[in-house]
């Protein structure tokens, strides 16, 4: 047998109550475990604190896509996106004065140049002929009438006291002339002497001086918006007019479709037949796009292409007494799918070109601008995503929970949320996208109490760093090249050379670069992406080229000779019988493949705006201001509720230890609430 102690006898228990403990047994129970379930409670009220604030924003920003969804007309968003009938876009445009033409041309001058403006337009569109390519989804395809109205009142009260866009007429580079030297210098042989000496007949018609050179004075209007009847096109009409069939021959494509219109830098469309006949087949925007938490709209086809091209060879002639310009057949959508080289054959054909040197440097991909139209129907594609899906509105959060209970927070310095670090938006005018960055001026900019992100050009960007791969010429930063996409020597870059090589801005007397009077800027609310404030600025250059043009005949074929003073009778004897020379010094900076450029005289600029008004801001900054408010009431609340939770548990906890320690001490007391009774007995 084991010699082990046994226990005899009969075993009851007896419940003795701790302190606190007077409930009887299931209370005792409850209260002991109450700390479990308020530690429990306070880490759901923690979770809730970050998740609530994370739905409302979800909501928030769910609202804000479904309310510029574009997947039918019967949308209510489609009136506004359709046009800016209710209210209209600033367009100030800005002209620079050529005073000293002849000493630029003959005698190797720098150009001295005044700035004349602001000539103010209210700028409208329509976007019309509207389909979907899925009915209820979201690709549409749209053509797009922009029109123009001078807007005096608007001028004189920026400080244009007696601007008159059609009275005012300024001196500055000749398109035509550039144009038409490009075109000339393409013919063969004794074609091209007699071509050049031919432009040099009609140039002394059209400028009425012996002297002439590659200068023109114009209206504002007439430069900026095109014209017809321009001097030196109608003396060329005519004389093309004229010629024998065999010379007929022989000139380029671009000779055969002549009219007296010259393009201008922007399009006044007249109407709707005009707009569909001058771009040929629609556009593409995605409405679908997903950024950052919300919808926005990107363009996808610009004038039914993938790629940006333009009509640079005419198929279809002009008009001059219906006014209407040269075309080109609608582009084919089977040409984006060939490989490039066999499909930008085909489009050459048809009188397409790339507007830049290859398809990587065309392609149309961006979203799209601000200011067209303007308002709430592109919002969200700046903003700053949801509370966890970038991370800055939970940083935001944690920062202010930790400054809420004065502690110094180890969260990174952001109180607030930010948007998008950048976004590419596609310029039309600069036939691809441009890219912008957000700048590090967090909290310094605001209105009507809405924290503002600034927005300007990426120094990177093809308008500032050229991009050799893409263009024809290598150009200094500040310098893009647009020859290719407008047929003509034309050079892009911010106003007064803002951000230009110091080369660029040497070759020019008369320019005062100033950042907040020509930067390109966008001031968005992070949140909703919404634009509170927009300046598009961009500056169009003539490149000079050296060109001679013959003084008299010579070279000139016998019977050519006779057939052009039939047609200019006299002019040989009213020009100046000495060569037309142009030579431009080489004062831009030199990387080796430069020597091709030339020189550079600025024309004139556009100042695009847009700024929210007093009721849009008061909207945006009531509703914003709200869902912050009960973000950071949920937050704050949540947080302050977790605190009492848990301080409430520690006080349990404490008190019961308290006195159980008491209960243990007390004389004659059980050690755990339970005692042995009659009975007991160990054997």
């Amino acid at each position: 047998m084991s010699d082990a102690p046994t226990l005899t006898g009969t075993f009851e228990e007896e419940y003795r109550p701790l302190p606190g403990d007077e409930g009887g047994p299931a209370a005792a129970v409850a209260a002991r475990r109450r700390p479990k379930y308020l530690v429990a409670a306070a880490l759901f009220c923690a979770g809730a604190a970050f998740a609530v604030p994370a739905v409302i924003d979800w909501q928030f920003r769910a609202n804000l896509a479904a309310n510029t969804r574009l997947k039918s007309k019967s949308d209510p968003f489609y009136d506004s996106w359709a046009s800016n009938e209710k209210y209209a876009i600033g367009y100030d445009i800005y002209y620079f004065n050529l005073t000293n033409p002849h000493e630029v041309a003959y005698e190797g001058a720098k150009p001295n140049v005044t700035e004349h403006g602001p000539y103010s337009y209210d700028q409208h569109f329509v976007n019309f002929d509207a389909s979907w390519i899925t009915p209820g989804r979201k690709d549409v395809d749209m053509y797009t009438k922009t029109w123009y109205e001078f807007n005096a009142e608007r001028s004189h009260a920026l400080g244009c006291h007696n601007c008159n866009d059609t009275a005012d007429m300024l001196t500055t580079w000749d398109v035509v002339v550039s144009g038409v030297l490009e075109d000339v210098a393409g013919l063969p042989g004794p074609i091209s002497a007699a071509g050049r000496y031919a432009l040099k007949l009609a140039m002394c018609a059209a400028q009425k001086t012996p002297k002439v050179y590659p200068f023109a004075t114009r209206s504002v209007r007439d430069l900026h918006f095109g014209r017809w009847h321009d001097p030196l096109l109608t003396e060329l009409v005519g004389a093309i007019d004229v010629l024998p069939d065999a010379v007929k021959s022989k000139l380029p494509a671009a000779f055969a479709t002549l009219t007296s219109y010259v393009p201008g830098f922007e399009t006044n469309y007249t109407d709707k037949a005009y707009a569909r006949r001058a771009n040929g087949a629609r556009d593409r925007v995605d409405s679908g796009v997903r950024k950052n938490g919300a919808r926005a709209m990107r363009q996808t086809r610009a004038w039914g292409s993938r790629y940006c091209r333009v009509c640079l060879a005419p198929t279809h002639a002009g008009n001059e007494s219906q006014k209407l310009q040269p075309y080109c057949d609608a582009q084919k959508p089977e040409w984006d799918h060939l490989d490039e080289e066999e499909g930008e054959a085909l489009a050459n054909a048809a009188g397409w070109y790339l507007a830049y040197a290859n398809r990587a440097g065309s392609k149309v991909d961006g979203f799209l601008q601000v200011v067209k139209p303007a308002g709430r129907w592109n919002a969200a594609r700046f903003g700053g995503g949801t509370a966890y899906g970038s991370g800055q509105a939970f940083r935001r959060m944690a920062r202010r929970a930790f400054e809420t209970f004065g502690v110094r927070t180890p969260v990174p310095d952001q109180d607030r949320v930010r948007g998008a670090a950048t976004h590419d938006t596609f310029v039309s005018a600069l036939y691809r996208a441009l890219r912008l960055r957000r700048t590090d001026q967090d909290g310094e900019l605001s209105r009507r109490g809405m924290p503002l992100d600034r927005y300007e050009i990426d120094r990177e960007s093809v308008l500032v760093t050229p991009q050799p791969d893409f263009d024809q010429l290598s150009t200094p930063s500040g310098l893009m090249n647009m020859s290719r996409a407008n047929g003509i020597p034309l050079l892009g870059s911010l106003p007064h050379f803002l951000d230009a090589d110091p080369s660029v801005q040497a070759t020019v007397v008369g320019l005062h670069p100033n950042r907040a009077r020509h930067n390109t800027e966008v001031d968005i609310e992070p949140r909703t992406g919404v634009v509170a404030h927009e300046r598009e600025r961009l500056q169009f250059n003539g490149n000079l080229f050296d060109y001679a043009l013959p003084g008299d005949a010579s070279g000139v074929e016998t019977w050519l000779a006779e057939e052009l003073d039939k047609l200019f009778p006299g002019r040989h004897v009213a020009c100046d019988t000495s060569n037309a020379s142009w030579a431009f010094p080489r004062r831009l900076s030199d990387d080796g493949r430069r020597e091709e450029m030339g020189g550079v005289v600025p024309v004139g600029y556009i100042d695009r705006k847009y700024d929210m008004n007093t009721a849009q801001a008061k909207e945006l900054s009531s509703s914003t201001g709200l869902v912050e408010a009960l973000e950071d009431g949920f937050l704050a609340g949540g947080l302050l509720l977790c605190v009492v939770l848990l301080l409430l548990a520690v006080v349990d906890v404490s008190k019961h230890r308290r006195a159980a320690a008491a209960a243990l001490e007390a004389p004659g007391s059980p050690r755990v609430g339970i005692d042995l009774v009659e009975g007991d007995a160990l054997a």
